[in-house]
């Protein structure tokens, strides 16, 4: 699946659905539902505008894939501003020259997947690491877990919380 990274509160904003557009420098042509990858760092600044477009408890995840939305157009920005609601323009940039894909059905996972991103399209897989993911908790395996901790032997317990190193498809196919 075709997945794209942004930063936290977007990528929240953006699979409960109170993103109806991802603005950026380039057109895109991909189409259809692609993953959206939160961020691990945040943005150098979060506006005002932004920060009461938002509601108030959220929780936010960062370095994870949140969830998924569909991408059913790419327009310029210029033919939308007139028709953007206040919450929206805080959610975006809508300078002249800019792209926003239209964006619809978006879906939150229930638990992020931890992944690593990138700049630009890339592809997830979807998958976990096999070794310390438990399948009955849905999490990484920590004191919390039902199996319990530490089970993996490749990952220390603070790195539960990230992607895992030691797994083919997040070190370029290296096990």
């Amino acid at each position: 699946m075709k997945a794209f990274t942004v930063y936290q509160p977007y990528a929240f904003a953006i699979v409960t659905g109170l993103k109806h557009y991802e603005t950026r420098k380039k057109r895109t042509s991909i189409r259809g539902r692609v993953a959206v990858h939160a961020a691990k760092g945040t943005p150098r600044f979060v506006t005002m505008a932004l920060d009461m477009a938002l509601p108030e408890h959220m929780t936010l995840h960062y370095g994870a894939v949140i969830g998924t939305v569909e991408i059913v157009d790419c327009v310029r920005v210029e033919e939308i501003r007139d028709s953007l609601t206040e919450r929206e323009r805080a959610l975006g940039d809508y300078s002249p020259g800019r792209f926003a894909w239209v964006l619809q059905n978006p879906e939150m996972f229930d638990t992020p997947i931890p992944a690593r991103g990138n700049q630009g399209w890339w592809t997830w897989n979807g998958e976990r690491c096999r070794e310390c993911w438990c399948m009955t908790c849905d999490a990484f395996r920590t004191e919390a877990c039902l199996e319990g901790k530490d089970v993996c032997g490749k990952c220390a317990p603070d790195k539960h919380t990230s992607y895992c190193p030691w797994h083919p498809c997040e070190n370029g196919g290296k096990a």
